[in-house]
């Protein structure tokens, strides 16, 4: 069950000057006189009154006293995959690799769950046959041998590589459209009835001849894989490449010299100190990190040795998000401060942080990067 808070801030992209706007549960029930038994009942059917998108976590989130943020996974219970296509706006060969898929997956799964978005992607979200909670697993030999250690993000790696390499058989009418950037653990799926904020059209439950359906809870049983995929995954996971351990490295960043390096800031080369120790950074950390890199010169291969030590790294993926960050600073973005990691991250996969009062933030006149 979703709880949500009795009033809700919402974020503008791109935009970090504008006043955020906001649904307050009081206001909304005497503006738009929507009623109903609870704040999430109440705000559900707000959104849905005024149009609004709303997408829900894959990945279980943790509430606290000061807020409720997203990023750590308690259990992988579905695999999700996203087709959209890649270089022009025509649904229709998109359409047909989902149909394809299907029928490839018909072998594995009663019924997938298939969600068009609104716009211009689908979703195909398999069920697990039992869920598989977060941690570290030993994978051991016959003798009982550890011979290596995976984390969850590994296994869903692992399960991702199974659907798509063995059971879509690595078809390329269909993985030319596969977005392979939300091959991780913690992804939004939007949910079917809300309308998309680009296309303003809702999205939509399909059922497997991609024709809209009505929500029935039963579906959920239907899409469950076989029980077979629990044993089909283990040879995806002895392939994976050798694990992150995320133990110091030879060189620690205070003894690295030179420009570039002197440009981070004291916090910054903290936090990549915590990554390179413990191999995890909170998201607005990483974000942080690529952001102050990208600023003071580095490259983006620079940037990748730096995210190597992360236990759930990916190439792809955090090219992804340095492109993202390039893009951001580019259009005029500036570097995040100290401060504002502090709060996001609220203590969780992040070190301590000392940040530098706002007013000492000086422009250094022999080094125009560092402040």
């Amino acid at each position: 069950m979703v709880q949500f808070p009795s009033a809700i801030e919402f974020t503008k992209p791109g935009d970090k000057d504008a006043t955020p706007p906001y649904l307050n549960l009081a206001e909304v029930r005497e503006r738009l006189g929507v009623s109903g038994d609870s704040a999430t009942e109440v705000m559900l059917k707000a959104f849905e009154k005024l149009g609004y998108a709303v997408q829900a976590s894959l990945a279980y989130t943790r509430a606290n006293k000061t807020g409720v943020y997203s990023g750590e996974v308690y259990a992988l219970e579905r695999i999700m995959l996203e087709f959209e296509p890649k270089e022009s706006k025509d649904l229709s060969s998109v359409k047909a690799a989902v149909a394809q898929a299907l029928d490839a997956l018909g072998s594995y799964v009663e019924s997938p769950i298939v969600i068009f978005s609104g716009h211009k992607s689908y979703y195909i979200v398999l069920e697990l046959p039992r869920p598989i909670r977060a941690g570290e697993y030993d994978i051991r030999d016959r003798l009982g041998v550890v011979v290596r250690r995976v984390t969850l993000s590994e296994v869903h790696r692992a399960f991702y590589e199974l659907i798509v390499r063995r059971y879509l058989r690595n078809d390329p009418g269909i993985t030319r459209y596969l977005d392979n950037q939300v091959a991780e653990p913690k992804r939004l799926l939007r949910i079917p009835g809300f309308r998309h904020e680009v296309s303003g059209q809702p999205a939509q439950l399909l059922d497997t001849d991609l024709h809209p359906i009505d929500l029935d809870p039963s579906v959920m049983v239907r899409a469950v894989l076989a029980k077979d995929a629990l044993t089909d995954v283990w040879p995806f996971i002895y392939a994976l490449d050798t694990p992150r351990t995320g133990k110091k490295s030879a060189i620690s960043v205070s003894s690295r010299k030179g420009a570039r390096w002197d440009c981070l800031p004291a916090w910054v080369r903290a936090l990549i100190t915590y990554l390179e120790e413990t191999g995890e950074l909170c998201h607005y950390g990483r974000l942080a990190v690529a952001a102050w890199m990208l600023h003071c010169g580095f490259t983006d291969e620079d940037i990748h040795e730096v995210f190597r030590h992360a236990r759930n790294y990916r190439q792809g993926t955090t090219q992804y998000h340095i492109n993202d960050v390039r893009k951001y600073l580019e259009n005029g973005g500036q570097p995040m401060r100290c401060a504002k990691v502090k709060e996001k991250c609220n203590g969780h996969k992040v070190p301590e942080l000392s940040c530098v009062p706002v007013k000492e933030l000086v422009e250094n006149t022999e080094n125009p990067h560092k402040f």
